[in-house]
């Protein structure tokens, strides 16, 4: 298990739905067969189902034998490949009893085989499913994966992997679930939490829903444990989630018996916004719960797995940094290719290099059923031989399969036990003339049929809504029928369960699917309709919310009956609710295929008169498509509403969609001529130059605004009224970040256009990035401590509002641009990281790739090892790739070519292919790649010791806009005063004086900055300056500011700039005769270098330097690669 294990053997499953081949009226009565007692299943219906139907012969048999189910019934799904026992199968099981009895210490026919224990009439059945379900070698398998996860630390593990992920295969009812609960004792004995949830295929389509029913089990479990620990469990939960433990609370409510009431009164219904912070207080809520010890989640039914639930469960493993959480998924081998399990497991292995254990549980072989049945049946040899016979046969080793068997072969009369003589009897010639032409799942079916009429129609409708029965459901499509006493007959006859918390359920999935196949094919689209229809009209406004979803999978399966227009009106304005619900629960694919049902449904509405529910449902459908990345159908959605909307109110949404398309589409020009179009048509303009003369204009006009104003009066004022005024803010909001890429002389004009509107008409839920993008314009004009006034302001509006879906957008200029100049860089590596996390969560897919950008650049600069920075950084280029973020990739990819030199993956660490890179910025006329690109390229260049290409470099940056104002702006500063001073050693004449006189500027630069960030700045000007001073022959001086410089870095975590000063010392010391001291700095560099992970820096250096050293007297240490 040293390696991943890519769990990929998953078959597609082959769903034989068939349209209704009649017309069936669409009145409120039930389809035809309800009336009717129930026919044989024809070839069709149990096609579907992998099972033929029973024939006349067998089914007249079975009903002069059979007795009533026995109330231990499980149901299954037999394989399509299972038929019955025929010659072939009857010579091979033959063969392989023979082979058994010749191993066998006796072979007498006389002798009975008595069982260990001896069973009582009805618990015999019990003990052998103890034994079929015995799996010892995959429990061992199990317990070893959990106890790795437990371990600290392990040979095969990463040091930087978080939770694990253990999936357990096989077909239906070989006891997956059951194995893995084998796991609930030692999680226990360790102190730490079992929590399990099951997906359903017909289940409400609600990602939270899932997660909710694990913590529901989880506030069971802390209860259990006692006072003391239910006080530590609060008392961590409520300093951990503090403000979002209200949110959590309306989507786990029994978690309050351990948290006890919030502060703030909650909200019993999520809104648009609570549904997205719940998933990151259930990320917080699961790191507080692997504290106290490991927590175990079973996820049952994998394969009924919804897209954002997988969303969520990567984000879990990867997203955690705690090794104790370990996750078990029970899936059948049915799963297809494309399936969601699929792609997450291919996204954990592939993007995350998640290790993946896989337990793939097989079928018993012969052998060891018959073995199994010797033990536990007491009858003469001979019998178990043939009865080993039937088994294997009929079967093919599934253990459930196998006590249905025999379960069935009982309650017929042909397997009979004598509790008086403690022996059974097999009337094996009966039992091969029941079976001659059948399978099991002709039994199972045939079980159900034998049920009372009302009770078997009560259980086809149940089984449409899923596992679950839903019994208020029932009683509302079946107003009628005595619900209560049918769901009571079917759990005496073992077809239910009752669960006290729960309610009924099917006793096994495949029963619930056996159900299904009762009713024909013809008919099911018209049960479909019907119930869809009776939950829309019969339940109330608040119940019709809370099961949309459910109410529409019905629907969705039976489209071709809605034809009546105020129906199709009524389901699409459902479908306009689902599809919002399903966005704010982060489902965005969900949310799409529900507007775009809304869509086909409305397709026949003009576009004439009140057209808002059809314009509503092709808004919502062009965002969730673009948050997909599935641009074209946007454009087709767009233009649609365009051809047909000539209001241009009416349209504004279409347009904040198609600016924020063109941007994500590397098309940024365009999005910002759109927006300056719309704005325009809003009465809001822009000067004809963007000049400076006209910045410094506009800038008077905001701090005349701002002038007398602080921070809590600007909190204080009244919310904007003029809803132009609140469309035009947004279209700002999307155009920065477009104007910044490409136009960037006149971002600042909309970061100014967005204060005047906020000051002159009222704050929003946008204000906040209003305040935070005004504080990046005053860094970029050195008004550092305003900068930070705003950027602090507009944290403080961000929690006002409770807007965290802008968080992405403030995070990003305030950790990003502001903080740097302000606070230790490492202070911004979380906020930035998270502020990614929940731009991926909501959607804004622009700034959550930009955040996570400036994480992994940030994290760069400080003192992480460079392979864990080139994960990073990899991992936000598959992101940007799969989200279509063209212009990001641009902008970082350059970053990750570095890092990969300096560790020296590629032949010529120097040259870095940007050619392509370069191409491309200038064709979408990005300018702040072009920046980043030149900036990735010096750096290489003055670490590799080429200077000359590196004063190109410097060359070029000076002639472009400089970097945005926040770390990336410092360190350019400092790399290109660091070439200037290195060319005026090599230069001659006026060329070295201008060389000298930059770099001059640069520590001006930095001493000024100094005063501001010296945590950031301080490091690097004491470098420049001894740099200069070495230059300048002072050597007191200079040897005084390498110290202070390797001091600061290492404080300041600057692995890059600890190492550059010893390098940079070692030379200087070396150049004026002090071996001894520079072969120190130089080790001490090689050192800090080596722990860095930069190899390529190392080896070169150590090319260099021990060179130097080959004829003195002072010994140079070499320095392992390794």
């Amino acid at each position: 298990m040293n390696d991943p294990i890519i769990v990929l053997p998953l078959h597609h499953h082959h769903d034989n739905n068939h349209q209704a081949e009649s017309d069936i009226s669409h009145d409120e009565e039930l389809p035809a067969f309800r009336e009717a007692s129930h026919s044989p299943p024809s070839p069709a219906t149990m096609d579907m189902v992998g099972m033929p139907p029973l024939n006349g012969a067998m089914a007249a048999k079975m009903t002069t034998m059979g007795s009533q189910n026995n109330g231990n019934m499980k149901m299954m799904m037999m394989k399509r490949n299972m038929g019955p026992l025929n010659r072939d199968d009857s010579l091979a099981s033959t063969v392989a009893m023979s082979e058994m009895r010749s191993s066998s210490s006796t072979s007498s026919q006389d002798v009975i085989v008595r069982v260990l224990e001896d069973p009582s009439d009805g618990d015999w059945l019990c003990q052998l499913q103890h034994r079929l379900y015995s799996r010892e070698e995959e429990e061992a398998i199990l317990l070893r994966a959990y106890q790795h996860n437990a371990r600290s630390s392990s040979s095969f593990r990463s040091a930087s992997s978080n939770g694990e992920l253990c999936l357990i295969s096989g077909a239906q009812g070989l006891g997956k679930t059951r194995l893995a609960r084998t796991l609930e004792a030692p999680v226990k004995e360790d102190g730490g939490f079992f929590l399990s949830a099951k997906f359903d295929q017909v289940k409400e389509a609600k990602p939270i829903r899932i997660f909710a029913e694990a913590f529901t089990e989880f506030t069971h479990a802390v209860l259990s444990r006692g006072p003391e620990m239910v006080q530590s469990m609060r008392q961590e939960i409520r300093e951990a989630l503090g403000d979002e433990l209200g949110v959590l609370l309306c989507g786990i409510p029994k978690l309050e018996q351990i948290v006890g009431t919030p502060d703030e009164p909650r909200n019993g219904q999520f809104t648009c916004q609570m549904a997205k912070r719940f998933v990151f207080a259930l990320h917080d809520l699961i790191h507080v719960i692997c504290k106290s010890g490991p927590v175990v989640f079973l996820f049952d039914d994998m394969q009924w797995m919804d897209k954002c639930s997988g969303k969520i469960l990567k984000w879990f493993l990867t997203g955690l940094h705690n090794k104790r959480l370990f996750i078990v998924a029970t899936c059948d081998d049915s799963v297809g290719p494309c399936s969601p399990v699929s792609n997450l497991l291919r996204e954990l292995e592939d993007e995350n290099h998640q290790q993946i254990f896989q337990i793939e549980v097989s079928q018993k072989p012969c052998s060891a059923i018959w073995n199994i049945l010797t033990t536990a049946l007491p009858m003469p040899k001979d019998k178990h031989d043939v009865l080993a016979q039937l088994v294997c046969a009929q079967t093919q080793g599934n253990p459930l399969y196998i006590l249905e068997f025999l379960r069935w072969l009982s309650d017929n009369g042909l397997l009979m036990y004598d509790a008086a003589q403690g022996t059974c009897t097999l009337l094996d010639e009966d039992v091969r003339l029941a079976i001659n032409s059948c399978r099991l799942g002709d039994f199972l079916v045939d079980v159900l049929e034998q049920l009372p009429t009302d009770v078997q129609h009560v259980l086809r409708v149940a089984a449409c809504f899923g596992n679950d029965v839903k019994e208020d459901f029932l009683k509302v499509v079946l107003p009628q029928d005595p619900i209560t006493d049918h769901l009571h007959d079917a759990t005496s006859r073992g077809i239910l369960v009752f669960d006290q918390d729960t309610g009924y359920s099917f006793r096994h999935d495949g029963l619930q699917q056996a159900a299904l196949a009762l009713i024909p094919p013809q008919e099911k689209e018209a049960m479909h309709y019907f119930l869809g229809r009776k939950l829309l009209k019969g339940l109330s406004e608040a119940e019709r919310e809370k099961h949309m979803f459910l109410i529409l999978g019905q629907l969705q399966l039976a489209k071709n009956f809605i034809q009546d227009r105020q129906d199709k009106e009524s389901v699409a304005m459902l479908c306009l609710s689902a599809g919002r619900a399903s966005a704010r629960a982060s489902a965005f694919g969900a949310a799409a295929g529900y507007f775009e049902f809304g869509i086909e449904l409305t397709d026949a509405f003009l576009w004439r008169g009140d057209y808002s529910l059809k314009l509503a449902l092709y808004n919502a459908a062009a965002e969730m498509e673009l948050t997909i990345a599935n641009f074209e159908r946007v454009h087709e959605l767009i233009e649609i509403v365009f051809a047909n909307v000539p209001n241009c109110k009416d349209r504004l949404q279409s347009f904040n969609t198609l600016i924020y398309a063109y941007g994500v589409q590397d098309q940024q020009h365009l999005a910002v001529e759109t927006g300056i179009k719309v704005l325009s048509e809003l009465d809001e303009t822009f000067p004809v130059k963007n000049c400076m003369t006209m910045l410094r204009s506009e800038m008077r006009k905001v701090r005349g605004l701002l002038r007398g104003k602080s921070n809590a009066q600007i909190m204080r004022m009244e919310m904007v009224k003029d809803e132009g005024k609140l469309a035009a803010l947004q279209i700002l909001n999307i155009m920065f970040m477009n104007a910044a890429i490409s136009r960037p002389k006149f971002a600042p004009f909309i970061q100014l256009k967005a204060i005047q509107i906020t000051m002159m008409y009222g704050l929003s839920n946008l204000s906040s990035f209003a305040f935070a993008s005004y504080g990046m314009l005053c860094t970029a004009i050195g008004r550092f401590d305003e900068a930070n006034r705003y950027g602090q302001l507009a944290l403080d509006l961000l929690q006002k509002f409770q807007a965290k879906e802008y968080a992405p957008r403030v995070f990003a200029a305030v950790y990003g641009c502001i903080i740097p100049w302000q606070r230790p860089i490492r202070e911004t590596i979380e906020p930035l990281k998270r502020a990614a996390e929940i731009g991926s969560s909501t959607g804004d897919m622009e700034f959550a790739v930009l955040n996570f950008a400036i994480y992994a650049g940030t994290t760069f600069y400080t003192d992480s090892k460079l392979p864990v920075v080139s994960n990073r950084i990899g991992d936000v280029i598959t992101m940007m790739t799969a989200r279509g973020q063209d212009s990001m990739i641009t902008m970082i990819k350059p970053f990750h070519q570095l890092t990969l030199h300096l560790m020296g993956m590629a032949d010529d660490p120097t040259k870095i292919e940007l050619d392509e890179s370069f191409k491309h910025a200038e064709e979408t006329k990005n300018v702040t790649s072009l920046v980043c690109l030149r900036l990735q390229q010096m750096m290489i260049s003055y670490l590799f010791g080429d200077y000359g290409v590196a004063g190109k470099m410097v060359a070029e940056i000076e002639k472009l806009t400089f970097p945005p104002p926040g770390i990336d702006a410092i360190f350019c500063k400092f790399f290109v005063g660091m070439t200037h001073l290195q060319n005026a050693r090599r230069l001659k004449g006026m060329q070295r004086f201008r060389c000298l006189n930059k770099a001059k500027k640069a520590i001006k630069a930095l001493k000024n900055w100094s005063r501001h960030s010296p945590h950031n700045c301080l490091p690097m000007k004491f470098l420049l300056e001894a740099e200069l001073a070495s230059y300048q022959g002072k050597n007191k001086k200079s040897y005084e500011k390498y110290t202070a410089s390797t001091a600061l870095a290492v404080d300041a975590s600057f692995k890059m700039i600890e190492a550059m000063s010893h390098e940079h010392a070692g030379r200087h010391l070396y150049g004026i005769g002090d071996e001894s001291l520079a072969a120190a700095s130089f080790k001490k560099a090689l050192s800090a270098y080596k722990d860095w992970g930069a190899v390529a820096k190392l080896k070169r250096l150590q090319e260099e330097v021990q060179p130097m050293f080959a004829g003195s007297s002072v010994q140079f240490e070499h320095v392992s690669l390794r």
